[in-house]
């Protein structure tokens, strides 16, 4: 039977509970859970709110939010490779948004914000889409021209809402001319590693963008007549190489060690290139290996061993 005494027993696990419930939300704020979407940018108003009073600080170049959540992201451990969101102008050959650092865990919409923002462009003025497609970027687009994108090599059938990035995504959007075929490119090996002074072998295949939306799906081939391109850790261009062969392939000799990306181009019919950009390729050269001479040595021994040999003969005769 609960009476006045069972009550004021019962009031400290009351009162610990109550304690309990109020800290809670305190908890998730200051352990940074909330912002684990970074590029999350009009999250839903909460009773007696408004939408604009609920969003966070648009991201900019100045306050460096969209680097900086990147970089914290990954210093917390949550993650320990970043999405990265690259677009690209075909018809021209410009690259509008520089490869940029974006974390993971948002739409590929809002990634492709966050990058704008990044790189001191409004989002709201700059980026117009429909149904999670890019009608129109930083000025471009319509008429004979569109933009597509790729997610890690391939086109997704999903659109740029529907989409929610992953650890180590490659996004790249790209403008180019309906009229002039353009191909959707990757090497077929992500990370590449070896001695300076040796040759390095490169394949490159690609698959026409619209085969992704045919019944057989995309078959990727040879891609012949490009020229591969390697750039240093500072994306300076260190060396060229190409044309690829009927095989797609490429070879090139680093002189010093260091960490290289590759990328491809080719000259298209209408567009400046026909070839969307592939997933970047890492390169990773090591100091060029010393000079082994135990093979003159051993060749040295074998002539030695033939004309001792010799002269055993000749003196058994003897």
């Amino acid at each position: 039977m609960l009476n006045i005494a069972n009550i004021y027993k019962l009031m400290p696990l009351v009162i610990l509970l109550l304690f309990v419930l109020q800290a809670t939300p305190l908890a998730f704020a200051s352990s940074g859970v909330a912002a684990e979407n970074v590029a999350s940018l009009s999250p839903s108003a909460g009773p007696g709110e408004s939408a604009e009073s609920a969003a966070p600080p648009r991201p900019s170049a100045e306050s460096g939010e969209a680097p900086d959540n990147a970089a914290a992201a990954r210093a917390s451990g949550r993650y320990s490779s970043p999405l990265y969101v690259t677009a690209v102008d075909m018809y021209n050959g410009d690259t509008l948004i520089p490869r940029t650092e974006v974390a993971p865990g948002s739409t590929l919409l809002d990634a492709l914000k966050v990058a704008l923002a990044a790189g001191g462009h409004d989002y709201d003025a700059d980026l117009e889409e429909a149904f999670g497609y890019v009608s129109s970027l930083l000025g471009l687009g319509g008429g004979d021209t569109a933009w597509m994108f790729t997610l890690n090599g391939e086109i997704p059938t999903e659109s740029l809402t529907e989409t929610i990035s992953k650890i180590g995504d490659e996004l790249t959007l790209f403008h180019f001319d309906w009229n002039d075929t353009a191909y959707v490119t990757r090497f077929e090996e992500r990370v590449v590693s070896g001695p300076a002074g040796e040759a390095f072998k490169f394949v490159l295949t690609g698959a026409d963008t619209m085969s992704f939306f045919s019944e057989e799906g995309p078959q990727f081939g040879p891609i012949s007549g490009a020229t591969v391109i390697f750039y240093d850790i500072n994306g300076a261009i260190a060396g060229e190489s190409g044309p690829t062969d009927q095989n797609g392939m490429a070879a090139y000799t680093f002189d010093k060690a260091g960490a290289y990306t590759v990328s491809a181009v080719r000259p298209g019919a209408i567009n400046a290139t026909d070839l969307v950009p592939p997933p970047l390729i890492t390169v990773k050269v090591d100091a060029p290996q010393a000079k082994n001479d135990t093979g003159f040595i051993s060749k040295y021994c074998e002539i030695l061993n033939a004309c001792l040999n010799f002269w055993v003969s000749v003196s058994s005769i003897h």
